[in-house]
């Protein structure tokens, strides 16, 4: 797949993740409100192992996570994009993310959620996309729902607590345009 690795909305713009951003990433997924969502803070080998398999992701696939920054100042504000995940054996395309609690309730989680997903069904040709989050995060809820994902069962994924699953298929995507 060669599709453009840039991706760019009203406010944010986006660049594939790289080994640069270890540091970056430990420190947004260290901040206490996003690590009790995560499983907890990462350490700097959780984040470089999680980069590279983000890095590879890309090498594979040709899509993978991006980093967002605000466009007019440059900072950078989180992270979204897409991993393969197998769900009750089947390969789904899920829908990650994660940003800065100083821009949480900004509406940056669902701008980037939604060019991911554009960009899912755009150019990666995927067919549905699904996202987790946990019951007691309505704020990753928020963003799922208004990114066009509903609500589809609870599931326990490798061990307690369950998650909550979200999803999107291409059609519905393409009536909600």
């Amino acid at each position: 797949m060669t599709a453009d690795r840039t991706l760019d909305t009203l406010r944010l713009t986006a660049r594939p993740i790289g080994l640069e951003d270890v540091s970056l990433l430990q420190t947004l997924h260290q901040a206490e409100p996003v690590a009790e969502h995560i499983g907890g803070s990462w350490t700097l080998d959780r984040s470089e192992q999680f980069v590279r398999g983000a890095v590879e992701h890309w090498q594979r696939q040709g899509y993978g996570q991006w980093m967002f920054a605000d466009k007019a100042s440059g900072t950078l504000v989180g992270r979204s994009g897409l991993r393969h995940y197998y769900l009750d054996g089947r390969d789904e395309i899920e829908l990650l993310y994660a940003f800065e609690p100083s821009v949480w309730g900004q509406g940056y989680g669902t701008e980037a959620a939604r060019a991911v997903i554009d960009f899912a069904f755009d150019q990666a040709k995927v067919d549905s996309v699904v996202s987790f989050t946990l019951p007691d995060n309505p704020g990753s809820q928020r963003v799922m729902e208004k990114a066009g994902l509903t609500f589809e069962k609870e599931m326990i994924r490798l061990e307690p607590p369950a998650f909550l699953v979200f999803r999107l298929a291409k059609e519905d995507w393409a009536q909600g345009r």
